[in-house]
């Protein structure tokens, strides 16, 4: 089994606790009476409710820096997140209640303390306006790997939040620069963990009808990044599972489209991220990386390889191609036999190889373009 580093568990251990301080949202009766449904619901807000809106977020921003106890961070947040989990608040309401709080995240942004600047962070996510995401991508290099974890997760939540609204708060080509955010992100960040994040959030914008087919080229193209930089070397359990992760959410998005739902440069890019989560395992395989006898690192490889594979023909076939059928190749790689290996390298050649499906028609990869040979 592929061990988690330290570092990683510190990432996590560091975010978990800025959610507990937080803790579950329980009061949801007496935060939302406090912000009335007509009030949140408004398609313009009077000058009595944007009153009540500043007012509101004033006395429940109070806690969130200055105090160190937690339970009172934790009422302070939980009230701030409970008016806005309601699918039916207009434009009016976010935009107004943003207006008010991101003032004091952006200042709670710059805190010394990690878990202040998560619990923002965690709070800019949910209001989803296009001042927010502001907020979240200038967090999103910081320095410390917890801080840009919760800044992909409050992406993720940015384009949850986008996905149940009835009416978007931000204009498309606001989130679409976004979505190309977290592309150009995942080319540069180099921590496992955060990778994954952003690959979470990459994976929430293509459930977002209108920004599907751009999510999906630069969620793929980002991790294609990724897995052809981790060449031969063994990824880390977190790093495995995200390549997994983003796979199996591409795969999802391909297997639910038709022919022509998903324009030919996202499907091309989705077939290089196959290509490359296939030619990651092959050379895993061929430097004898995969020990016959670790079976859980082995079904980990398997799922990637024929994730990876899978991608590939479902690309081949939206675009109209005549894809090969399925040699279930990651199951040869479970099998973990000196045989099975080769075969394995055989089988990944017909997809990655330099006569390989992937240098042909309709993708025309170069020759080269996965494997050396």
């Amino acid at each position: 089994m592929i061990a988690l580093t330290s570092s990683h568990r510190i990432i996590r251990l560091v975010f978990l606790a800025s959610l507990l301080c937080a803790g579950a949202m329980g009061g949801h009766a007496l935060a939302q009476g406090e912000i009335p449904a007509a009030v949140r619901r408004a398609g313009q807000l009077a000058p009595d409710q944007a009153a009540l809106i500043a007012e509101f977020v004033k006395t429940h921003a109070v806690n969130l820096g200055a105090s160190k106890d937690p339970q009172l961070i934790k009422k302070d947040r939980e009230a701030l997140l409970v008016p806005l989990t309601d699918p039916l608040n207009t434009p009016a309401f976010r935009l107004k209640f943003s207006e008010e709080l991101v003032p004091t995240l952006k200042k709670l942004a710059d805190d010394p303390n990690e878990i202040v600047v998560i619990n923002a962070l965690r709070l800019a996510g949910d209001l989803a306006t296009a001042q927010s995401v502001d907020l979240v991508k200038s967090a999103a290099s910081a320095q410390k790997p917890a801080i840009r974890y919760a800044a992909a997760f409050a992406l993720r939540r940015t384009f949850e939040a986008l996905g149940k609204m009835q009416a978007p708060t931000i204009r498309q080509d606001q989130a679409d620069d976004a979505v190309r955010f977290i592309g150009k992100r995942l080319t540069e960040e180099k921590d496992a963990l955060v990778i994954d994040g952003l690959v979470l959030a990459g994976i929430e914008a293509s459930r977002v009808p209108v920004h599907r087919a751009l999510a999906l080229m630069n969620l793929s193209t980002g991790v294609s990044a990724v897995a052809k930089e981790q060449g031969s070397k063994l990824a880390s359990e977190p790093l495995a599972q995200a390549l997994l992760r983003c796979g199996t959410g591409v795969r999802d998005a391909l297997s639910a489209a038709q022919p022509g739902q998903i324009p030919s440069e996202a499907l091309k890019a989705a077939a290089e991220l196959g290509g490359r989560l296939i030619s990651y395992c092959v050379q895993a395989v061929e430097i004898k990386a995969l020990p016959l006898t670790d079976k859980a690192l082995r079904e980990i490889h398997a799922q990637i390889a024929t994730t990876g594979e899978t991608i590939v023909l479902l690309a081949a076939t939206l675009q109209g191609a005549n894809a090969p059928q399925s040699r279930n190749m990651g199951s040869k790689i479970k099998n973990a036999s000196i045989a099975d290996d080769a075969a394995f390298g055989v089988d990944a050649r017909t997809l990655v190889g330099r006569d390989g499906v992937l240098s042909k028609d309709p993708f025309k990869f170069p020759a080269d373009a996965f494997l050396a040979k």
